[in-house]
């Protein structure tokens, strides 16, 4: 015995699955469930879709800093070195020490994009030293964040 299998239009627009000589209408239960089907496919898609164009879009970020954030050093370290997720562009770096502002960091030397930053540090003597830093992203994105020591 040979099977088959064609749909074709009933009266009023009703869709007929031919099969095996046998004609059964289409009712909207089953005409329901397969749209809610395509509709899930489609939503399924597009959050599939936003998840990887999320990852792709995202922000660069600081992911670490030497010294650490927080870290307590014997002596002033001759730089800080500042590693992003994604590469950025220094607009302005401000050097706190105790609160109090003492100097604004020469960015002369790094006019380009990079994730790997190295900033020299004069020798302010003990206390604590914040670099607050504003930069760009490679998308436009401004940016802003800052690193924290103490030197005793």
């Amino acid at each position: 015995m040979r099977f088959s299998m064609f749909a074709s239009r009933g009266n009023g627009g009703c869709a007929i699955v031919h099969f095996a000589g046998l004609d059964t209408p289409l009712g909207p239960d089953l005409r329901q469930l397969i749209q809610r089907s395509r509709l899930m496919k489609m939503i399924l898609h597009v959050l599939a879709l936003s998840i990887f164009a999320t990852s792709a879009f995202a922000h660069a970020t600081l992911q670490l800093s030497t010294p650490a954030n927080g870290a307590v050093l014997q002596s002033v370290p001759p730089e800080v070195a500042l590693i992003f997720t994604g590469k950025i562009r220094l607009t302005r770096v401000e050097v706190y020490l105790d609160g109090k502002k003492n100097e604004d960091i020469a960015l002369d030397a790094l006019k380009g994009f990079a994730a790997n930053i190295a900033l020299p540090l004069t020798d302010l003597g003990p206390g604590t030293y914040e670099l607050d830093w504003r930069a760009l992203g490679t998308d436009g994105h401004a940016m802003t964040g800052g690193v924290s020591f103490t030197v005793k």
